[in-house]
């Protein structure tokens, strides 16, 4: 692909983005083969369109990095990285910043630039913004790989490359349409708020969240913060888990489903204050997000959330996060529970199999 192509097939992105900045499918209709054709070429685009004074087209860009990330081999995804860090010192618009997260999240571990990047945007006042930090830090957090095994993995012949997809097909979640049947729990959220100590960013409420001092800071979304200076210590947590954290307990309930998702299923992370925060969102009031602490819990080994998981597995519908947590626990008194549901046919076994702690 030249570069007319590349530039018309960029206008076209944009086109669909002015029509209908919503519609993702359409925009990557058209951005996924240029990223898929010339990486090189596409990251090219991406600095020099980046630079816009239009948002829109800037949001663009992002997209398209993101895409390039999403579809390229190390190398490239290390290179998209180190672009999205490049381009976010005075970035301020909500959608070009989601663009740079999720390039984040796709390039995955070893980009230490990026996790600096998600901390700092970890309070940032638009729920979009938030909701893909929560989104990414899972995928980010970890140490930085050395070169050579980023040249290594680039060795990877280029057919073998993960298929694109939509956000959530890297972390995949259950969606409302696809619980097994039983009605959705749909009780508003509330204001809710969680234990953490960080370095210090004004927030909204006079309330102190700190991040990163030498990057920009933003007003804390959430209306009180708990600080539990007490009970954290140096090293307790790694880098980017106290911001899951505090975005556990955010004003926005989708941003609270996908960091305890984050923290609880897709890291192995564990102590003291991990197990709190994961008790703190037992009670919240949406649904998902008390399926996802007790998975997590589970998945830690404490039983004492049994009690929980049984009174999830009396309600009419359910996520797959509580028949994780069901196989974890192997608790045979949970097997009349779960045969009232389709799909619980793994769950059933590992409880059948299982002796009650």
């Amino acid at each position: 692909m030249d570069d007319s192509q590349t530039r018309v097939g960029f206008e076209r992105a944009v086109s669909a983005w002015l029509a209908d900045p919503t519609d993702g499918q359409a925009l990557d209709e058209v951005l996924i083969p240029l990223a898929r054709a010339d990486p090189a070429g596409a990251l090219e685009l991406v600095r020099v369109r980046a630079g816009s004074p239009d948002a829109d087209v800037r949001a663009v860009a992002a997209w398209l990095l993101f895409r390039v990330a999403d579809v390229g081999d190390a190398q490239v995804r290390h290179r998209a990285a180190g672009l999205a860090a490049e381009l976010y010192p005075g970035e301020d618009d909500p959608d070009v910043l989601v663009g740079l997260v999720r390039t984040f999240e796709f390039a995955g571990a070893g980009t230490r630039f990026g996790l600096s990047v998600l901390i700092a945007l970890a309070a940032h006042p638009d729920s979009a913004v938030r909701f893909s930090v929560a989104s990414a830090l899972s995928s980010v957090i970890g140490a930085a790989p050395e070169m050579s095994e980023i040249v290594a993995a680039a060795a990877v012949p280029a057919d073998s490359a993960a298929e694109p997809g939509p956000l959530s097909d890297r972390n995949p979640r259950s969606s409302a349409d696809d619980r097994p049947s039983r009605s959705e729990d749909a009780r508003p959220a509330q204001l809710l708020t969680v234990n953490v100590d960080l370095p210090a960013y004004p927030a909204a409420n006079a309330e102190l969240l700190t991040v990163n001092a030498d990057l920009p800071a933003y007003p804390a979304a959430n209306a009180e913060l708990l600080i539990a200076n007490a009970d954290l210590e140096a090293g307790e947590l790694r880098p980017g888990v106290a911001e899951l954290i505090v975005l556990m307990g955010d004003v926005d309930q989708d941003v609270r489903d996908w960091a305890t998702f984050g923290l609880g299923a897709q890291l192995d992370d564990d102590g003291p204050l991990i197990r709190r925060a994961l008790w703190e969102r037992t009670d919240d009031p949406y649904q998902d997000v008390r399926e996802e602490a007790v998975r997590g819990l589970a998945r830690r080994g404490d039983r004492r959330v049994l009690p929980l998981l049984a009174r999830l597995l009396e309600l009419e519908t359910v996520g797959v996060a509580v028949f994780d947590a069901a196989a974890e626990l192997a608790d045979p008194s949970l097997v009349p529970l779960l045969r009232e549901f389709s799909g619980a046919g793994s769950a059933i076994e590992a409880c059948e199999r299982g002796t009650a702690g």
